[in-house]
């Protein structure tokens, strides 16, 4: 049986299996690594002694559950783990304090938001760590802790200084237009009415950008209003975000949401071949047919995926370290007619 209880240090919550702990009387906290006297009244009592066991057998059990300890007491504790004690401490001192305040601070790299305290008020913070990256264990609610983190985070990121913002009036920052019939597609993209739209028949599989003129970034938020319609069923017909895209190979991430499953991905292209981040998934915030507003927010290694206002997804990547951004379309065959709709395009950095 699991029983828990509060570390009188840190205030996280203990977990203590009777089972597994056995009759110690302490038991180190995974958060701040106090050694701390587990309550009597959760210890077992200690069983009578039975004729038929010998002095050597209860030996070998006491050095089991020592060397047991032993293991906990030694084993790192992982850094979500230190970092989601801070968040309990944090919260129990705001309930005593009675105040809550602006998250103002930022870490970018960790993805750490930093307490600050300010006429009396303390910041509430949340931390994103490697163990919210694809394939990391966690409970659900562990898990829903860490969007409402995310979320947090991208609040933040959205007060970073404006780098561009295009409402697509005119093209005076120099996207690609005009009219291309190549080997892979008949294509037209034109400005008109505060929007970007592109128009394809393919003739083969094809992916294709368009960036405006911007300065090169590594940390960004790059956001869109997108809709895209298509005579494909195929998952792989998508449009989106292109970011840290580099001309050098060239390579980029590419962040899109299909039509038609209602699903969005996430794929990197390293100059010679493409990689699958997070397979198609269907997420009830995207909208059928309709304009979904897109973002996608990179620090250091971790990229954080927003639809409509709400964090759908999350990874780590550091394989591409700085670059520009843009909006991207790929049809998987030929003979698809399509359609992407862009509009309210900005981006926005830390500020340097």
């Amino acid at each position: 049986m699991t029983d828990s209880f509060d570390c009188p240090r840190c205030g996280a919550p203990v977990k203590y299996n009777s089972a597994v702990q056995g009759y110690l009387e302490t038991i180190t906290c995974p958060y701040c690594s106090e050694s701390i006297i587990i309550p009597p009244s959760m210890r077992p009592q200690p069983p009578a002694p039975q004729p038929n066991s010998s002095d050597a057998e209860d030996e070998e059990l006491s050095e089991e559950l020592l060397e047991a300890e032993k293991q906990k007491q030694t084993s790192p504790t992982p850094d979500w783990q230190k970092e989601e004690a801070k968040i309990v401490r944090q919260q129990k001192r705001d309930k005593k304090i009675g105040t809550a305040g602006t998250i103002i601070g930022l870490v970018v790299g960790g993805i750490a938001l930093i307490p600050v305290v300010i006429m009396g008020c303390v910041a509430i913070y949340a931390v994103i760590s490697s163990a919210f990256s694809p394939g990391a264990k966690a409970a659900a609610g562990h898990i829903t802790a860490t969007r409402t983190a995310q979320s947090e985070v991208f609040s933040v990121q959205n007060n970073w200084p404006m780098v561009i913002q295009d409402g697509f009036n005119n093209n005076k920052l120099n996207w690609t237009t005009g009219t291309d019939n190549n080997d892979r597609a008949l294509e037209q993209k034109t400005i008109t009415g505060s929007k970007y739209i592109w128009e394809f028949t393919s003739k083969h599989n094809v992916c294709e950008i368009s960036f405006p003129d911007m300065p090169v970034q590594k940390d960004v938020l790059v956001s869109v209003d997108m809709q895209v319609t298509s005579t494909s069923h195929s998952q792989d017909d998508k449009a989106g975000i292109v970011f840290r895209h580099s001309d050098a190979k060239p390579s980029f991430y590419f962040y899109a949401v299909s039509p038609t499953n209602g699903s969005f991905s996430l794929s990197m292209y390293d100059g010679s071949s493409w990689h699958t981040l997070i397979n198609p998934t269907t997420s009830a915030a995207i909208k059928s047919n309709q304009v979904n507003q897109m973002a996608v927010s990179m620090a250091g290694s971790q990229i954080l995926l927003e639809i409509n206002h709400q964090v759908v997804g999350d990874y780590q990547d550091d394989s591409l370290t700085s670059g520009d951004a843009g909006v991207g379309l790929n049809l998987s065959d030929a003979g698809i007619n399509a359609k992407a709709t862009f509009s309210n395009f900005y981006v926005k950095a830390p500020q340097k």
